[in-house]
């Protein structure tokens, strides 16, 4: 995930490069999108990153360890259970000995997940 500031001006212009590309021949259309997206995606600051699926793909752990390693906080996020979030994390060698592993579930509001989050920090089980 990722963003930056775009004036309106070139937006309106894009906007309309995109339209354009989305039309014609059907044949070059891909090679069309993809030079209007490369107009628009470049100098972009990273905010975030997702897509891990319990069933890593090729490279994942080595990307995750490379970001780590970059200084990148990464949080593991899941809808299933909280243990497909631990073990993706140690596959991906996120946790280090002496990392705590904070959980926060199935809170309903916002106060239930920051009384959550503090009583994990208080109590943070140590890898």
């Amino acid at each position: 995930v990722a963003w930056k500031a775009v004036p309106r001006q070139f937006l309106a212009v894009w906007k309309r490069d995109l339209e354009a590309a989305k039309g014609g021949n059907a044949d070059d259309r891909p090679e069309r999108l993809a030079a209007v997206a490369v107009q628009l995606e470049h100098d972009l600051r990273l905010t975030g990153i997702s897509a891990i699926e319990d069933r890593l793909q090729d490279g994942v752990p080595l990307a995750m360890a490379t970001l780590k390693a970059m200084g990148i906080r990464i949080w593991v996020l899941t809808g299933d259970k909280v243990e497909t979030a631990v073990e993706i994390a140690r596959a991906c060698q996120l946790l280090t000995e002496g990392m705590a592993i904070v959980r926060a579930t199935n809170a309903t509001s916002l106060a239930q997940a920051k009384e959550q989050l503090r009583e994990a920090l208080r109590t943070a089980q140590v890898f």
